[in-house]
């Protein structure tokens, strides 16, 4: 695998980077601790395999962003291949592999999951991250992962690396081959052995041939004259068959004939009915064509009413759609009257707290002119902290100076045990001087005491007078601090009231002029002109479509009592022509029944005849079985 160009976004410490290797045959990347050395390689291991030196995804993402990308161009065996990994922070990634084509074209080679694109990368790269890591990309602070590995881990490792892979593969398939021819040779060996026998058998099944050949000789005379007797009872066999068939035949036609007379009767029946039908119809002639009268007339008045009714009922959804319109004016006038009284009353007590506001804003300007007192305090309490650190700084230093000389005297003292002459004018010295000298120096250390107590009390003192001035400092800050939070809010609060009252003081004489528009028009009302003028056109139209529902209601009574009127009158005027046809096909009818009735007779007779014949024969299919 050989890195020709990588692109990251927002991975690790990268923002944006593109690094191209492409025609290097050796790259090193130079930099110090941090610089993002590591981060290159981690985003082509994490490309490739989408792990990168043991951490969690999520946070290979920069710290300021949300989703990373990365994009990696490699060749592997000669073939160019592109991997882009995405991963937005606590979401799943997303994985495309795709092969450059010559012409620079991208073919795609994922999977339908990205378990499978993974499998891919795998198997086009020739080994994973853990062979990777161990073989090509020694990670810093991990250069004995490979040897901290178990022998096994170890030996997986250069099994990869090493491609044997491949030696098993065929190793497998050679075991397999060789499983394969075995059970080929035992089934050939078992069909051989199968062979050998048969042929062993050979002479004894030509024996047992010669046998039969010498028995089939010695019975042709009998079975020539058997066949002859065969032949014969065949024949009767088939004549007899014959004759059950045509029995069998005719006894169907006689069937036929019945089922036919039967038939032929249940016609004549009917057209008798028919016939007497048509004549009681023509009996009724004038009472059915004076209920076909009444039904037209009865029609053409309903089909007149239907016509004034739908006109009226257009009139009445004109009508009612009208005022519908004018009822919804009159409560959206109505509602905007409520609202804008509404709107009024609280207008006009928002208004009333203005006074009470101006007043209130000037108490707010005695709380900001309370802040600043505080302010001057706070410096003043700065001031003398600033000062007593000073002067216990003094006094400090003041005692360290009486000390040191007073411990510069303790050691001269020391000097004078065991010396015989003053060491600083070299003259002798008399016990008497030596008392005086040590009585000097013990006032000197005295004296240097007393100042070293002083400066101590004065340090101390300046040091709680400082803490004190400290501690008013703070208490000062806060409720500084407080008083300015508590005055921002009370400022802010009125600012808002403020804004309120006075666009309220705006809003009163607006919703005044709208509340008396309302009130004026409902008062006249006059409002939906167009609404009140489509009302009374429709008023009109009702008016005059003319329309009696109780009429049109009894002569749809009337229309369902005549119901089959006109059929009847219909079947009228075919009545007479019809009846002359019945009575020419009941004649027909009969002199069928008559032939039908005939052809049944001829059928019984032959039935008879045919059934004598075939219990005269003798079924000798038992002896042709036997001779067979």
């Amino acid at each position: 695998m050989i890195p020709r160009r990588i692109r990251l976004r927002n991975f690790l410490s990268y923002r944006e980077c593109t690094v191209d290797l492409t025609g290097l045959h050796l790259a090193v990347l130079c930099g110090k601790n941090g610089d993002g050395k590591s981060a290159l390689l981690d985003a082509m291991t994490w490309a490739l395999w989408g792990a990168a030196r043991g951490r969690l995804e999520d946070d290979l993402i920069n710290q300021s962003e949300t989703e990373m990308l990365v994009e990696f161009e490699f060749e592997a065996n000669g073939d160019l291949f592109v991997v882009i990994r995405k991963r937005a922070r606590g979401k799943p990634g997303a994985l495309d592999f795709l092969q450059v084509a010559p012409d620079g074209r991208r073919i795609s080679l994922s999977g339908g999951i990205m378990r499978e694109t993974q499998a891919e990368i795998i198997r086009r790269v020739q080994m994973d991250f853990d062979t990777f890591v161990n073989s090509a990309f020694i990670a810093q602070g991990r250069a004995n992962e490979f040897t901290r590995k178990s022998a096994a881990e170890r030996k997986e490792v250069f099994r990869k690396v090493l491609g044997l892979e491949r030696f098993e593969e065929l190793a497998a398939a050679a075991t397999d081959r060789r499983k394969e021819c075995a059970a080929r040779i035992s089934a050939i060996g078992r069909e051989t052995e199968d062979l050998r026998t048969d042929v062993a058998r050979l002479p004894e099944v030509e024996r047992e041939l010669a046998a039969t050949v010498e028995r089939r000789e010695g019975l042709e005379p009998l079975i020539a004259g058997a066949e002859v007797q065969v032949g014969e009872l065949r024949q009767a066999v088939a004549d007899h068959a014959r004759l059950r068939s045509e029995v069998d035949s005719l006894e169907q036609r006689v069937g036929e004939a019945q089922e036919s007379v039967v038939a032929a009767d249940a016609a004549i029946a009917a057209v008798e009915k028919e016939r007497d039908s048509t004549r009681e119809l023509l009996v009724h002639e004038q009472a059915i064509t004076a209920r076909y009268k009444e039904l037209v007339s009865a029609r053409a008045a309903e089909h007149e009413a239907a016509e004034r009714q739908a006109r009226a009922s257009e009139a009445e959804r004109a009508e009612q759609a009208a005022s519908r319109v004018i009822a919804e004016e009159r409560a959206r006038i109505e509602a905007s009257l409520a609202a804008h009284r509404r709107d009024h009353e609280a207008a006009v007590l928002a208004s009333e707290d203005l006074p009470g506001l101006i007043t209130a804003e000037a108490v707010l300007a005695d709380g900001r002119a309370a802040l600043a007192e505080l302010d001057q305090q706070t410096e003043a309490a700065r001031a003398e902290e600033s000062e007593l650190r000073s002067r216990e700084a003094a006094s400090r230093a003041e005692a360290e100076q009486a000390l040191q000389q007073a411990t510069e005297i303790k050691a001269k003292e020391a000097q004078l045990e065991g010396v015989a002459t003053c060491p600083v004018c070299r003259q002798p010295l008399s016990p008497d001087d030596l008392d005086h000298v040590r009585g000097e120096y013990a006032e000197q250390r005295r004296v240097l005491g007393e100042r070293y107590r002083q400066a101590q009390a004065a340090k101390d003192q300046a040091a709680a007078g400082a803490e004190a001035a400290k501690t008013a400092v703070t208490r000062l800050q806060r409720e500084r601090q407080s008083r300015e939070t508590a005055l921002r809010q009370q400022e802010r609060d009125l600012l808002s009231r403020l804004t309120s009252a006075t666009e309220a003081a705006g809003r009163v004489p607006v919703l005044v002029a709208a509340i008396s528009e309302a009130e004026a028009l409902l008062a006249a009302d006059d409002f939906a002109p167009g609404a009140r003028q489509e009302l009374e056109e429709a008023k009109v139209a009702l008016a005059a479509a003319g329309y009696d529902q109780a009429a049109h209601q009894q002569l749809r009574t009337t229309i369902r009592d005549l119901a089959g009127a006109d059929d009847a009158y219909r079947d009228l005027a075919l009545a007479g022509e019809r009846a002359a046809a019945l009575e020419l096909a009941l004649a027909r009818e009969q002199k069928s029944l008559a032939e039908r009735r005939e052809q049944l007779c001829r059928a019984r007779e032959a039935l008879e005849a045919a059934q004598a014949a075939l219990e005269a024969a003798t079924d000798v299919t038992p002896r042709l079985n036997a001779a067979e």
